[in-house]
C-alpha cells in the first residue's frame, strides 16, 4: 500500500511539472513590436513607449502603453495603425495628477492584418469625435522570441516577427 501511495505521490508530482511547462511554453511571448513615442502638436514634451506582442499558442495579443508629461487628469486612447484609415483602440484611461498616462490590454485579437500595423499613437479621447494625437511612434519588430530555449516554444510561429527587420 504505501509502494502504490509513493508511485502514485511521484505521478502527481511528475504531472504538475509537465503542466507547468507546457502551460508556459502555449502562452510564449513571440512578436516584440515596440514603439518609442514622442510628442507632436501640443504635447512636444510627451515621451514614453508602446508595445504589442503577439502570444504563441492563445493566437492573441497583448498590448501597454506609457507616456509622461501629458496634460494632468485627462482621457487619453491608445491605438495602432496601419495606414491612413486603418486604426484599432487597444485602450484608453485618464491620465494621473503628474500627467502619466498607461492603460493596457491582454488577449486582443488584431481587426487588422498583422503584417500591416506599424505605428502607435496616443491621442486624446472625445466623446464626439476623433481627439488630436499627442505623442506617436513607429514600432520597431523585434521578432525574436523572448524565451528561445523555453521547452516546446512555438518561437517558429509565423506571426512572432510581423515584418522584416
Amino acid at each position: 500500500m504505501r509502494t502504490t501511495l509513493r508511485g502514485f505521490g511521484l505521478f502527481l508530482v511528475l504531472a504538475a511539472m509537465l503542466a507547468t511547462t507546457l502551460g508556459g511554453a502555449s502562452a510564449a511571448h513571440n512578436g516584440n513590436n515596440k514603439a518609442s513615442l514622442t510628442g507632436v502638436g501640443a504635447e512636444l514634451d510627451a515621451t514614453g513607449t508602446a508595445i504589442v506582442n503577439y502570444r504563441a499558442g492563445t493566437d492573441t495579443y497583448n498590448g501597454t502603453v506609457v507616456v509622461r508629461n501629458l496634460e494632468p487628469n485627462t482621457e487619453y486612447t491608445f491605438e495602432i495603425r496601419a495606414g491612413a484609415r486603418n486604426e484599432q483602440e487597444i485602450c484608453d484611461g485618464v491620465s494621473n495628477n503628474q500627467g502619466l498616462f498607461r492603460c493596457s490590454s491582454v488577449g486582443f485579437t488584431l481587426t487588422t492584418d498583422p503584417n500591416t500595423f506599424g505605428s502607435a499613437a496616443v491621442r486624446l479621447a472625445s466623446m464626439d469625435e476623433e481627439g488630436a494625437d499627442v505623442a506617436t511612434g513607429t514600432f520597431a519588430r523585434r521578432g525574436n522570441c523572448r524565451d528561445a530555449d523555453q521547452g516546446l516554444s512555438q518561437c517558429e510561429s509565423d506571426k512572432r516577427n510581423t515584418q522584416n527587420d
